[in-house]
């Protein structure tokens, strides 16, 4: 049998087959169409991984990586920025190269940036990591959508648009529960009270989390390898040949010579459209669709939700719940909007865009006011320390002049420092410690810590002021640089900060 199959490989490539197609040679249409579906599930997978990955692995990368609130900060948006390039090119990619071509590419980019994430130990490294997993989340969504539309049947093409969607927040669940692992694992070497080896394992479980996500990228590359280009995109290439061979591999035979003519009507009368005056994009009749369709996609963005995502259990870790109490809350979020998908796809051919458009919109301000009142309550809880911090604090600097002051914020620390403001009764209970520093003009926050699981926090000069005048101007802080430099370090770290311990 396998002599045989490699003879009718051989065969096929003497007749000028490409590889994957011979690798896919045997599959009835039926068939194939299903490896489209799970391709472009492997796709909306891997891109949900790629938005909800960062929000397990937040915690203990902000424990142990030593980089300050901004610095973290523009670790998790370099997805975003990432995304927002790519997306601006995606087409002309998909264009130039292929939908194929740029699919595998795509996954290739992701599967490059785990390493570079994983076995980094600075801030440059990071950022490259993830800005390359954004690169590749915004061309998957750009070219997956495509390519579905322009390989599969026309009775299917909705469904391949659901699986890539939904699976797409399966991929954030799945995210949710790859941390949620990794939380227990955590919780059980907390209980040993060794902070040495709790702070190792803090550093090693954020680096496989990133690990276990590289299976999707290898599944997706490897999957784009074995489909074939999309028919459409031959046709404007006048590779016609080759696009009668994508098409039988998808469709019946009698339906081939009849779909190729429509494609090649279809790309003559795009060619002759693009020779006469184009329809401007500024008429009247377009401006106010155009002008509200923008509003309503800034305003979406605007309620936050990327920033939910990336940032559910660290939200939910300085409201105060416990490491796995918030890795369960996530999880929770991330079910509740996958199952919520799945119902809007059911219902959007059902009911209209417009009536999910309402009811989304007013699930939107109902929980974000609902969240603002809990937000509301426990910041209530409050008790400021500042003097106490400071006074710790100053007097470290005089023996680590060039290291910088540490702080350790442990259960007996917290205790004292809560008895000290008459706030003794809630000594019993964990507390997280918010730290607010500033040196010179500058201000930035430590990361926020808790008493249950001691971290000790490093107050640096490099983790305070900004690399250079445009970071500190993107980052709004409008101080003097030059001016902070030569500040010596004992008259400044605590200086003006704050510090409260919430219960």
């Amino acid at each position: 049998m396998r002599e045989w199959y490699a003879q009718q490989c051989r065969m096929q490539t003497r007749r000028g087959h490409t590889m994957p197609e011979v690798a896919t040679a045997f599959l009835t249409p039926i068939r194939y169409n299903r490896l489209l579906l799970l391709v472009a599930g492997l796709g909306g997978l891997l891109y949900g991984v790629d938005v909800g990955i960062i929000g397990g692995a937040l915690p203990y990368l902000e424990a142990t990586s030593g980089l300050n609130a901004g610095q973290i900060s523009m670790v998790v948006a370099a997805v975003l920025l990432g995304t927002v390039f790519s997306t601006l090119f995606a087409g002309l990619l998909a264009d130039t190269m292929g939908r194929q071509k740029l699919m595998v590419a795509s996954g290739a980019l992701f599967v490059i940036s785990i390493p570079i994430i994983a076995l980094s130990h600075g801030y440059g490294a990071l950022i490259l990591g993830r800005l390359c997993q954004g690169i590749s989340a915004g061309i998957i969504g750009v070219v997956v959508p495509l390519y579905l539309a322009e390989c599969l049947p026309p009775e299917q093409r909705g469904r391949g648009t659901a699986i890539f969607q939904w699976l797409l927040t399966l991929g954030i669940v799945a995210a949710a529960l790859v941390g949620m692992y990794f939380s227990l694992r955590v919780e059980a070497v907390a209980r040993l009270h060794n902070p040495q080896l709790l702070f190792a394992f803090k550093d090693a479980a954020w680096r496989d989390i990133f690990w276990v996500s590289l299976p999707p990228g290898v599944l997706f590359m490897l999957g784009g390898l074995l489909v074939a280009e999309s028919p459409r995109w031959l046709v404007r290439r006048k590779r016609t040949e080759a696009a009668r061979r994508a098409l039988a591999r998808s469709r019946q035979p009698h339906a081939v010579a009849s779909e190729l003519a429509e494609i090649e009507r279809i790309a003559a009368a795009e060619a002759g459209a693009a020779n006469t005056a184009r329809d401007p994009l500024w008429r009247r009749r377009y401006v106010l669709p155009f002008l509200l369709a923008c509003a309503i996609l800034v305003a979406n963005q605007a309620t936050g939700i990327n920033s939910i995502i990336f940032y559910n259990a660290s939200i939910l870790i300085e409201s105060g719940l416990s490491d796995v109490q918030a890795h369960w809350g996530y999880i929770l979020f991330t079910l509740v909007n996958a199952l919520l998908t799945v119902v809007g796809v059911l219902l959007v051919d059902r009911k209209g865009r417009k009536f999910l458009l309402a009811v989304g919109t007013a699930g939107i301000v109902a929980s974000l006011s609902l969240a603002g009142i809990l937000f509301w309550r426990q910041e209530r809880q409050r008790v400021d320390v500042p003097a106490a911090a400071q006074a710790l604090i100053q007097s470290q600097i005089p023996g680590q002049h060039q290291t910088g002051p540490q702080l350790r914020f442990t259960p007996q620390l917290s205790r004292q420092w809560l008895q000290q403001t008459g706030a003794g009764s809630r000594a019993a209970q964990p507390a997280s410690l918010s730290l607010i520093y500033s040196y010179g003009d500058f201000r930035c926050a430590a990361p926020v810590v808790r008493s249950n699981h001691p971290v000790t926090l490093k107050l640096k000069r490099s983790g305070c002021l900004p690399a250079n005048r445009v970071i500190a101007f993107f980052n709004g802080q409008m101080g003097n640089l030059a001016r902070a430099l030569l500040k010596d370090l004992r008259e400044t770290v605590g200086g003006g900060g704050r510090a409260s311990a919430d219960s």
